[in-house]
Order: C-alpha cells, then sequence, then structure tokens
C-alpha cells in the first residue's frame, strides 16, 4: 500500500511505495515559501548516482522556468527550461541533452493547436464547443474523437 504524509498546511513531504514493490522507495518533498507553498523539488534516496533529485526555479508567477535533475553525487542528469506568452501558456520547452525544444502553440481562445519536436508537428482540431474533436499527427494521420451518448469518448482512427 502506498503511504503518504502531509505537513501542517496539508503539502506532501513524503511517499513511499508499496513494500511488496521490487524497490520500495520513499521520496521526500520540499516547498518554497516565498513561493506561497509551490513545490520546490522532490529528492528520491540513494547512494552514488542512484538517488536524485529535481528541483524546480520558478517566476514570480510561481511557473517553473527550470527543472533540474541531479544524482545523488549532485551531477546534473537533465535540465528543461520553460518559457510562456504573455498568457501564461507555456510555449517552449527546452531539453538540457542536445537542446531539443518542444514548441506549444495555442488558439486565440487558448487551446492547445499543435506541439512541434524536431519539426515533426501534431495538431489538434475542437468541435464549435471547444471539444477536442481530432489530433492529426505529423505524417497526416487522424485520430478523431466523438462524443457518445453516455458521454464517454470514443477514439477512432
Amino acid at each position: 500500500m502506498w503511504k503518504f504524509e502531509y505537513d501542517a498546511h496539508g503539502n506532501l513531504v513524503a511517499s513511499q511505495t508499496p513494500e511488496q514493490a521490487k524497490v520500495s522507495t520513499r521520496s521526500t518533498y520540499r516547498y518554497d515559501p516565498a513561493l506561497h507553498g509551490l513545490l520546490a523539488g522532490r529528492s528520491v534516496p540513494g547512494s552514488g548516482s542512484a538517488g536524485q533529485s529535481v528541483s524546480y526555479a520558478r517566476n514570480a508567477l510561481g511557473q517553473v522556468t527550470r527543472a533540474e535533475t541531479r544524482d545523488g553525487a549532485g551531477n546534473l542528469v537533465v535540465a528543461y527550461d520553460y518559457q510562456y506568452d504573455a498568457a501564461h501558456r507555456v510555449v517552449r520547452i527546452v531539453d538540457s541533452r542536445g537542446g531539443k525544444a518542444l514548441d506549444y502553440a495555442w488558439t486565440p481562445a487558448g487551446r492547445l493547436a499543435s506541439t512541434t519536436l524536431d519539426g515533426h508537428v501534431w495538431r489538434f482540431q475542437y468541435d464549435g464547443v471547444g471539444r477536442l474533436a481530432a489530433i492529426v499527427a505529423p505524417n497526416g494521420a487522424t485520430i478523431e474523437m466523438k462524443l457518445l451518448q453516455s458521454r464517454a469518448r470514443l477514439f477512432l482512427r
């Protein structure tokens, strides 16, 4: 059974994977009081490179601007840098391993219009009331979404 610990403010401060798992792991979480208690980092214990920690840098709005993963020895494993538009939506995430960027484009109504990675564009189409109606893959294949009478979504290729 998963175990969770919370502080007096209701913030998750630790989680423990089930003991019957192959490797039971306890993670700890820390919060930045200067940012109204937003998550500042997460640590998974271990020795050498086995343990990892993730830390977050945030802008004045509390949005993540950088996420760094370090191994147990403190060496940088990977970092992701986040950029936002004037409407506070993420528009780019850059991976420190080779500088690959994932770009996001938004419709005037604030819906995700497309994502681009390595020149491959995924496009998102919406119906008249703003529900996701289709996803168009870089190769032109389309996945259509239909809303059934039961309100369940049906995915069609």
